[in-house]
């Protein structure tokens, strides 16, 4: 080996060496990470992991913010691919609730921004244009009201001194069915009590506000309204009996003249026909006839209570004997003009005279209670001690 070759050898190791090192610290160079902040000409911006700046959406450990292109983070609105967000000072995207520049905001838990309806566990808000509406407020042409809180109304609503009912935010006006019954609420949304004139007729609504139907007691006497709510005039019929409602709606209970003609009423507001010599039969009046004998019937209304009777006193070791039931005209006619002639003969009398004397026992026709059906003639010296101690227990008078 000569002399210059014995040169060249460690100067190839000294540039490998040299290699090697320039090498490594390339590699190291390039396999450190240099992500994180940086802050140049005091701007701050955030780095990846080849210090280059990043740009776009990222999450850190103390928030999601959005650089900008240059690595500097945003700040207050943004608009990103059309949906508006909000930074703090930091750069750190806001949610939640947040007040920024006097407004109440919301912003979802992906930071967009809310606006229009928002349904929390809590209920309802609604923010215009990103920000929370308080009071009352006028949204898609219908009325809303929202507490100082923002929490929209819903159900039944006291503001001020007047309720107000909600439903689904929206203010109810006119008639509203609520838990299957109606209520009434003005134009201005006020509950409603009392008269309420409509085409159809009158309703009345209580002070607790539902719409009165059926039966009612009301401070100026008993009134009827039907499943419509509409209050009841004229005749009305129940069961087996009739009931009459004057013009103001109120339920008559004494005699009261209908169409020129008195009817009389009992004080539950049951038509009662009065039969005597001042109120004869009246021409329309009809019965359903039922046998209690073979020979002697009487109007379906009292039979029940007849046949108990009858039956109890049976069953009590007691006889009697039915001398009389319902009579038709003819039959009252008929024993009249027998009485009359009877007394003609018997005292020697004149027709009228003998014809007041009969009245003195037999009704004139047509004023007759056994006309009625509902008079029954009883005999039997035991029955009519028994019947005049318990005819009352079955709804009946001795005459």
């Amino acid at each position: 080996m000569t002399t210059k070759q014995q040169r060249l050898i460690p100067l190839v190791f000294l540039i490998i060496i040299l290699g090697s090192l320039v090498g490594g610290l390339v590699w190291h160079e390039q396999n450190t990470d240099h992500s994180g902040w940086q802050e140049k000409d005091g701007i701050r911006y955030y780095q990846d992991f080849h210090g280059d700046p990043v740009s776009g959406w990222m999450d850190l450990p103390d928030g999601r913010y959005y650089f900008q292109a240059d690595g500097t983070p945003s700040h207050g609105w943004q608009t990103i691919d059309g949906t508006t967000y909000y930074f703090d000072s930091d750069g750190i995207m806001l949610t939640g609730w947040q007040t920024i520049d006097g407004d109440t905001c919301y912003f979802g838990g992906n930071g967009a921004m809310v606006t229009g309806w928002l349904w929390l566990s809590e209920g309802r808000y609604y923010l215009k244009d990103g920000a929370l509406l308080t009071g009352w407020q006028e949204l898609d042409g219908k009325r809303c009201y929202f507490g100082a809180d923002g929490l929209a109304a819903d159900g039944f609503t006291q503001i001020g001194a007047d309720n107000y009912f909600f439903v689904d935010g929206y203010l109810a006006t006119g008639l509203t069915e609520i838990d299957g019954q109606l209520w009434y609420f003005g134009q201005d949304g006020k509950q409603y009590s009392g008269w309420l004139e409509e085409e159809g007729g009158r309703r009345y609504f209580s002070s607790q506000g539902p719409m009165l139907t059926g039966w009612q007691d009301m401070e100026d006497g008993k009134r009827l309204f039907d499943d419509s709510g509409y209050l009841k005039t004229g005749w009305y019929e129940e069961g087996e009996y009739r009931y009459y409602f004057k013009e103001d709606g109120l339920m008559a209970v004494s005699p009261t003249k209908i169409d020129g003609r008195t009817h009389y009423f009992s004080p539950k507001g049951m038509e009662v026909i009065l039969v005597n010599g001042l109120n004869p039969l009246p021409e329309d009046f009809a019965l359903d006839e039922w046998k209690i004998d073979d020979t002697h019937t009487v109007d379906k209304r009292c039979y029940p209570a007849l046949r108990q009777m009858l039956d109890d006193c049976k069953a009590a070791g007691i006889t009697y004997e039915i001398n009389s039931g319902y009579r038709t005209h003819y039959a009252q006619t008929a024993i009249l003009e027998y009485r009359t002639r009877e007394h003609m003969k018997t005292y020697n009398l004149d027709f009228r005279a003998a014809r007041d004397k009969a009245l003195e026992t037999v009704a004139v026709p047509g004023t007759s209670e056994h006309e009625l059906g509902l008079s029954v003639d009883l005999v039997g010296d035991e029955a009519d001690a028994w019947f005049a101690q318990h005819c009352w227990e079955y709804g009946f008078i001795l005459r």
